[in-house]
């Protein structure tokens, strides 16, 4: 019986969450159906598309998506905003793409919105997705 030699090689980390060439725009479509046919969004509930100050974000009802890398303190700061000077913006859930986003600014993301207290008193749930 030869179990032989497996050879191993260590190569150096070259990947780029912020590079933005994660995902095409078809595959990110198709995740954004994919996730709402798992929230059970309406297929009538028409995409809407949010400016976040320079983020795209994709807004489906009461649920907001955040497909892109590239999110940063200042886009959320916006969402706030939006959320709080808009009445008929009303946001309870946020999906994440988790693989477009480094571990901190998904922190970020979590901790804000948790220790946010909106005037619409709102309960926010914050989720990470998975391609």
């Amino acid at each position: 019986m030869d179990l032989g030699f497996k050879i191993y090689e260590l190569r150096e980390n070259d990947f780029d969450s912020q590079n933005g060439a994660l995902f095409k725009e078809v595959d990110k479509n198709a995740l954004l159906e994919s996730f709402r046919l798992q929230d059970s969004t309406p297929l009538s509930v028409e995409n809407q598309t949010i400016d976040l100050g320079g983020y795209k974000a994709i807004r489906a009802g009461e649920k907001l998506y955040l497909l892109n890398s590239g999110f940063e303190m200042k886009h959320l700061q916006k969402l706030i905003s939006l959320i709080d000077a808009q009445k008929d913006f009303v946001i309870k859930e946020i999906s994440y793409l988790n693989d477009a986003f480094e571990s901190a600014r998904i922190r970020e993301i979590e901790e804000g919105i948790k220790s946010y207290s909106n005037k619409k008193g709102l309960k926010i749930l914050v989720r990470a997705r998975f391609a």
